[in-house]
Parts: C-alpha cells; structure tokens; sequence
C-alpha cells in the first residue's frame, strides 16, 4: 500500500502467510517521513471472535525506513482482515485502509500515478490514478467519502460529497471501470475526496485499497495541456483479438503556443511499447500484441499523462487507453434456473 501525506510517501507491506500456520511479517518503509510524526496499523479481522493486531511504529530518524519483521503475528481467523493507517502529521490527521484476505496468496493494487494537487477553474480536467494489479485481477473503482476515523467520514459543507465534491458544470463524472475522474471545476476551493479500488479474483471481492487526495482549484493563466483519443479521435477505446498486433498513436494538444508538453505512461500492460517523438508537441505510438491469456470482457487499460513547462505551475491530466481482447476460447454461464449453459467468444482477424 502506497500512502501520502503532504510531500511525504510511505509504504506499508504486510507479508502473509496462507492460513494460520507461522507468524507474518509486517514491513514498514517510509520515504522522506520529515512531515509525519508517528502512526500506528492496525490488522482487524471480520470474524468479531477473534482478536485484532495493533503496532505502534516509531519513527527512528527522517529518510529513512522502519521496519518490523517476525513480530510473532499469527492472524488465526481465516478471511477479510482490514488494514488501517492512523497517525499525525503537521498538516493534519492520517487515516487510510485497505482489506487482505489471510486465506490466500495475493498481492494488493498499487498507484502508479503521484496524486495531482492543483487544477485549473474552468478548464476541464481528467486524471486516473492508474492503479494496477501484479496478479491480473479485476479492479473496480468507486469515489468514497474520505474517512477522519474508523467508521468516520469527514463532513462536506452543503451541496458538496464524496461523489461531488467540488462545483463542476458539467457534474463530475467517474468512471468505475478505468478510475478516470472527469471535471470542470466552476469556482476555486480547496477540497479532499477519496477513489476506493475493490479486487476481484474469478468473481469473487480479495481485498480493497483506498486513497485519499487533496486537490486545490486555482484561477490559472496556464490552459493545461490535454491529449486526444485513439489515432485522433474521440474515443480512448478500442477491441483487437488475440495473436493480432494492436497500434495506435496519441498526440498532445497545448493552446500555450510557447508551452513544451511531454507525454509519458505507466507500463501498465506488460509487453506492450511506448514510443514518444520528443517534439515540442509531443506524440506517442502504443504497440501491444495480446495473448489467448489476455482474452477478459473487460478491457485491459493503460494511463498516459501529459505536461507542460508553464512555469510556476506546470499543467497536467492524466488519460486511460482501453483495448478490449477478443478471441476464440468456450466459457460457461449460468441462467437464471442456474442451468449450465456453453458458449464461445468468437474473434473475426483481420486479413
């Protein structure tokens, strides 16, 4: 889990062993921690008969790690376990969780994409947090209300929420399958909302990871730069078969004639190239040739960001590529009088 508080970044790893057999390790790592002045985590079981864990974590000495193994943990109730983060910090109270599975090898999602403080007012604005999976399984996003406490969400003043929370004309507009977060804020304000990402693995809910993000809306005399869709066009969206090579070009877009913009992406789809041209309008090409193991109904996404060189404040949005994978392979459903019921998801190559 990937944590941030102000200028300062923290992991905290939790090593588990399947079941109930040996003690699990606990690994906290902490990057510049000059600004968080101590926490604790805590590891609370679902099942109310067993015991939950609590650690207290010093902090030893700025910029460097702190790190707790072979503590003698032995999570004995199999299943959901929450994981929480409470601390204090200079520019205020911390408090971020995910949810593990103890029963089950797995690894939790991670950001790949730093959290963006400031945007502009009246200019639309997207940013994707590109969260990936190292196990393949399917996320889900969904905007929470951020939580002060355990089971304690903070108040928004009237006509704001966790989903809504600044004045945007249009509304915001999230997106639960690529975690894109779309809006044009119409007032400044300084605000705070939360993008929770559920794991699932063959259907079923493994675990859950939260983050927070505090987000200043400026009046800016930069536009920021933005990026179009696929090879020119409005859509982030495309569908390829398995075994067929996918390509596509992205290009940036500055109304700042004097601006540079650079575009860059998240590796999130393993295999896959990423070429930019480095010009002064960058541009990018995306080369990807998916596997029969790649074939999913949903798609398999990537994150691209671009920047300018405006200077104090360098303008940014982050986008996410789709390519849903068709091919030919046989599946099974269930109707509703739960018989079984054979199918095949056929793909049509091109020659």
């Amino acid at each position: 889990m990937l944590f941030r508080s102000g200028k300062d970044d923290f992991h905290v790893r939790v090593s588990l062993t399947p079941g109930n057999v040996g003690n699990n390790k606990l690994l906290v790592e902490l990057f510049g921690p000059k600004r968080i002045q101590n926490f604790t985590v805590s590891l609370v079981p679902a099942n109310p008969s067993f015991s939950g864990i609590k650690v207290f974590v010093p902090i030893t000495r700025p910029g460097g790690a702190v790190i707790n193994e072979d503590l003698g943990m032995k999570l004995l109730s199999p299943g959901d376990w929450t994981v929480t983060v409470e601390g204090t910090t200079t520019t205020g109270d911390l408090y971020v969780y995910s949810s593990i599975n103890n029963t089950i090898c797995n690894n939790s999602p991670t950001f790949t994409n730093r959290p963006v403080p400031i945007t502009c007012v009246n200019q639309t604005f997207t940013f994707n947090h590109g969260a990936i999976d190292a196990d393949g399984d399917s996320l889900v996003y969904s905007l929470i209300t951020p939580l002060l406490g355990w089971n304690t969400p903070i108040s928004y003043q009237a006509g704001y929420s966790g989903t809504q929370f600044v004045q945007s004309s249009p509304p915001i507009v999230f997106s639960a399958t690529t975690g894109d977060i779309r809006m044009t804020p119409s007032a400044t304000c300084v605000t705070v909302f939360a993008v929770l990402v559920s794991e699932y693995r063959n259907g079923v809910l493994i675990g859950k990871v939260e983050r927070d993000i505090q987000l200043t809306v400026l009046a800016c005399q930069n536009q920021i730069p933005s990026m179009l869709g696929i090879n020119g066009t409005p859509s982030y969206n495309t569908t390829t078969c398995a075994g067929q090579q996918v390509c596509f070009n992205i290009w940036s877009v500055d109304t700042n004639l004097n601006d540079t913009t650079t575009i860059t992406w998240n590796n999130a789809i393993p295999g896959a190239t990423f070429v930019t041209t480095g010009t002064k309008r960058d541009s990018a090409r995306f080369c990807w040739t998916p596997t029969l193991a790649d074939v999913s109904p949903r798609p398999k996404c990537f994150t691209a960001t671009v920047r300018d060189n405006f200077c104090p404040y360098r303008g940014l949005q982050v986008f996410s590529y789709c390519i849903r994978v068709n091919g030919d392979r046989k599946s099974t459903r269930l109707n509703s009088s739960h018989t079984v019921i054979s199918y095949a998801v056929f793909c049509l190559k091109k020659k």
